[in-house]
């Protein structure tokens, strides 16, 4: 069912949506101010809950079968200097109590650690509402210093890309981007893609440097 709903939204948007790089004719760049909050379109809605499906079902696949399991990533990282590191990231998934998120464990300090899913991460804010039909708002506050803003883009016929524009919340003042993260998401399982549905294939996130530029991470599965 999830599959019929995406192949329809693939074929409805294909000419509209980029397959390229992720990026829309909306998106935003660092230091850029925040669009107006709204809810989400119906196709908008549609990418979404195919999202939320798939991370709610990853979520209760992991933390009822995969604790302890091994993952392995590519990790790149880009310094503010333009330099950039590629290193091996060897994990071991942890699973917690169903009110904290699961855990890539690994001995590096700078990756994403933390497991995407339906209630915790980029679409921790939103899920729970697209999950329950009831439509949801493309921004949501995250702490009372910070809200993100959520764009989606139809990578392939099993991949769509969430882009989380995270603001400062100050009163009197322009919401602008200081953060910007990338995933590419698996909605649709099978093993001719060579992934698990609600895998996050690929995490970047971009962040200012003092002096100009952006740093940028990306961890991506093997």
């Amino acid at each position: 069912m999830i599959f019929l709903r995406f192949t329809i939204i693939v074929a409805l948007f294909s000419s509209c949506l980029s397959h390229h790089n992720g990026r829309s004719v909306a998106s935003l760049g660092l230091g850029d101010e925040l669009k107006l909050s709204g809810q989400l379109s119906a196709e908008e809605n549609a990418l979404a809950y195919s999202v939320c499906m798939a991370l709610r079902s990853k979520n209760i696949l992991y933390r009822a079968e995969k604790n302890g399991q091994k993952f392995s990533f590519d990790l790149t990282h880009q310094d503010c200097q333009g330099q950039s590191k590629k290193s091996n990231l060897e994990t071991t998934l942890s699973v917690f109590s169903d009110k904290q998120p699961m855990e890539w464990k690994s001995s590096f300090s700078k990756y994403f650690k933390y497991v995407e899913s339906h209630e915790f991460g980029i679409m921790g804010g939103v899920c729970n509402e697209i999950l329950q039909g009831k439509g949801g708002n493309n921004t949501y506050l995250l702490d009372q210093a910070s809200k993100v803003q959520l764009r989606f883009s139809v990578i392939s016929n099993h991949v769509v890309r969430v882009t989380a524009d995270t603001a400062r919340v100050d009163s009197g003042k322009a919401d602008l981007v200081y953060k910007i993260d990338e995933i590419d998401f698996l909605v649709e399982n099978g093993s001719s893609n060579g992934g698990q549905l609600g895998l996050e294939k690929s995490h970047s996130q971009s962040v200012p440097c003092p002096n100009g530029g952006h740093e940028k991470l990306t961890q991506s599965i093997k």
